[in-house]
């Protein structure tokens, strides 16, 4: 197996590993106008305002709210997807519509989040329009860099920018994650079978995701499968489960709940979202000229076992996953084109191996 390492390679992931680094730092840095005595009592009690106190508080979640709309609209009307193939053109004119909804997107979580901080009492030493418009117009342009670092690993770098930065804080945190299990463990408040619960449930996703990544010889409809349906299927779960609710429950309350990971008619809802989704991505890439390789079923299966199971070890068994369904489809994901990339991961031999594109 010959692995590729040379001069090129070895530039590219100097430029993603320093990309990474560069968004790591940046999300070190507070927002303006914020009491820096009231963020760091926050950060010692893990008050949730912390996430949002960060020039990165958004970070690349607008491009991925933008880019899951697309792909929605791709599955829905399988015509856009033979459009945007049929000249670079049209994927051109695509990218920078995605980019717009993307910015916009940014606007309206950052007017939201300002709001949020002016909430927090004694955060916001001088409240008022001037905070608001300072911390909307650094959120935005926090993510507009974001958008740019992933922009930058796409073109210099090796593997998808934006997954890549968004898998970014789940993968540093790990190291804490296991810290902590490991304390609650030694004071006997966490079971060691909890930690290997855990530990199994992400090993044998990745493997699940790997196998079907293999057998459909790194084809990109099947690496978008497998990336996109667990991402489209938690609004699509809401919204087949809330108008449900609603006639069970007559409230929008108990609504919102039986749309949650927890009851038993949720995970029946997923299972079929998640086959749903697989059929309308098989139906579009089959319109579009590009078949997927494997059936429907055996891609549902496995994403819908990995969502449940991680569902369920959650809640009701009460298991911290180091990573949760969606986090450990992408790393499986992400990792395997990696791999391939660099030589270590070779597409079974069974006519033209098709590129991989997560």
């Amino acid at each position: 197996m010959a692995v590729r390492f040379d001069s090129a390679l070895m530039r590219r992931i100097a430029i993603t590993a320093g990309v990474l680094a560069a968004y790591r730092l940046a999300a070190l840095l507070p927002l303006p106008g914020l009491d820096a005595e009231k963020i760091r009592g926050l950060m010692q009690i893990g008050g949730p305002v912390v996430g949002r106190a960060s020039l990165m508080a958004l970070g690349v979640i607008p491009l991925i709210n933008a880019l899951m709309l697309i792909e929605a609209l791709r599955l829905i009307a399988p015509d856009v997807r033979r459009w945007e193939g049929a000249a670079p053109r049209n994927a051109g004119r695509l990218r920078s519509a995605t980019l717009l909804v993307a910015l916009l997107m940014a606007l309206f979580q950052a007017i939201g989040i300002a709001t949020a901080l002016e909430g927090v009492s004694g955060l916001v030493p001088e409240p008022g329009l001037a905070f608001r418009l300072t911390i909307i117009a650094t959120l935005v342009g926090g993510s507009a860099i974001a958008i740019a670092f992933a922009a930058i690993i796409d073109r210099a770098g090796i593997g998808s920018g934006v997954w890549l930065l968004f898998l970014a804080p789940a993968l540093a945190g790990l190291p804490r994650t296991f810290a902590t299990m490991a304390e609650y463990n030694a004071e006997g408040s966490y079971p060691a079978i909890a930690i290997v619960l855990g530990l199994l449930y992400v090993a044998i996703a990745i493997a699940a995701v790997v196998n079907i990544l293999l057998a459909a010889r790194g084809a990109a409809s099947v690496a978008s499968a497998v990336v996109w349906t667990p991402i489209i299927a938690n609004p699509l779960i809401v919204l087949l489960l809330v108008p449900f609710g609603l006639l069970l429950t007559s409230g929008l309350d108990g609504a919102v709940a039986l749309a949650q990971p927890g009851y038993p008619i949720w995970y029946a809802t997923a299972v079929v979202a998640v086959t749903l989704l697989i059929w309308l991505y098989a139906r579009s890439y089959a319109q579009a000229g590009a078949p997927m390789p494997l059936g429907v079923l055996p891609i549902a299966a496995s994403i819908a076992a990995i969502l449940v199971a991680g569902s369920v070890l959650q809640s009701p068994i009460g298991v911290v996953l180091p990573l949760n369904g969606i986090e450990t489809i992408l790393v499986a994901t992400v990792g395997t084109k990696l791999l391939a990339d660099w030589g270590f991961v070779h597409w079974p031999a069974a006519g033209s191996a098709p590129e991989s594109t997560p």
